[in-house]
């Protein structure tokens, strides 16, 4: 079944995804987080994809994002740790 993202586990996805940019996150702490947001390792790591293409303006990341996922961006990516 898709997982249905709102904005709280897509807040919290952002936040995993700028802290993974720092320290890569390894396969079991994926799997930990994505067990925590009710998802698959693969959807985690696809989402972190699609905040990658919004954060590099279309140079790298995954195109297919939501309309959810660029809200979330715009309202906390820069005020997030």
């Amino acid at each position: 079944m898709k997982k249905k993202w709102n904005e709280r586990d897509l807040t919290t996805a952002l936040t995993l995804y700028k802290a993974n940019k720092e320290v890569k996150m390894n396969t079991l702490q994926i799997s930990s987080a994505s067990t925590m947001l009710g998802c698959t390792p693969s959807s985690l790591k696809m989402c972190f994809m699609n905040f990658k293409y919004i954060e590099t303006d279309g140079k790298s990341g995954l195109a297919h994002y939501s309309r959810a996922q660029k809200e979330v961006f715009n309202k906390f990516y820069y005020i997030l740790p």
